[in-house]
């Protein structure tokens, strides 16, 4: 299997989060209203497990779910540092799974997650209670990609406003669930060192090669803010958030 991230985004996803006191800001409230102590958990799509570490301290086990095995190294190196004893690892591409069923499932940017009647009919088969499913809104996120995409003259991709949340809202109506669809505004902005760090991040982020290095050095200044004394690459999300319950 390829590995989906590179070697250098758990250490810029990990400041990330931490910059933005990410998840609690902004999926915090909705989660502890949604989850019990007692309740078991699957975060699906779990990548690097920042959720699922959040998601610990709120319920009884987690299922940190995921297809990498790079991603679920990074999040069990983490489980053994922080001595987690409630989060279990497993390695699968939903919906194949098989495993246990769990009370609430939680599916935080998995695109694919929910986007056909198949996985859609295993989220309710296997889901107890309810759940939070988040995905892009109707709004394309504020950030550098379009601006770099266009100075290097990039092929146009085709960028999804929504993915699939109405689709989504709709199975889980029509098979007798409650479903309610907020609009969630969540500012994630990367922290760097330095215009370098900057450059660096932008390149693994469009899984560019160094020979744009130059061209976006020399712009750097508009794809980045001090804060504070801390200089960040600015990106604002726009997420759909569906909470469901049986």
């Amino acid at each position: 299997m390829t590995k989906f991230w590179s070697d250098h985004a758990y250490e810029f996803y990990k400041r990330a989060c931490d910059h933005g006191n990410y998840p609690e800001v902004p999926f915090g409230p909705m989660l502890r209203k949604l989850i019990s102590p007692h309740d078991v958990v699957a975060d699906i799509g779990c990548g690097f497990g920042i959720t699922s570490l959040y998601l610990a301290k709120l319920c009884r086990q987690v299922l940190a779910i995921d297809q990498d095995p790079y991603a679920l190294k990074m999040l069990r190196e983490q489980i053994e540092l922080q001595k987690v004893r409630n989060i279990q690892t497993l390695q699968g591409t939903w919906p194949n799974l098989t495993c246990e069923d769990w009370d609430i499932a939680i599916g935080i940017y998995h695109h694919h997650f929910a986007n056909d009647a198949e996985k859609v009919n295993q989220l309710i088969a296997k889901t107890r209670k309810g759940g939070l499913i988040c995905t892009q809104g109707t709004k394309e996120r504020e950030s550098f990609h379009l601006a770099v995409a266009k100075k290097l003259e990039l092929p146009e991709e085709k960028h999804l406003h929504c993915s699939n949340g109405c689709y989504v809202r709709g199975r889980l109506e029509q098979a007798g669930l409650k479903v309610q669809c907020t609009m969630v505004a969540h500012d994630f902005d990367q922290p760097v060192t330095d215009q370098a760090e900057a450059v660096r991040f932008i390149l693994d982020q469009m899984k560019l090669d160094d020979q744009h290095y130059e061209t976006i050095a020399n712009s750097i200044d508009e794809y980045t803010k001090n804060h504070n004394g801390t200089l960040l690459v600015p990106i604002r999300r726009y997420n759909c958030v569906l909470i469901f319950e049986k």
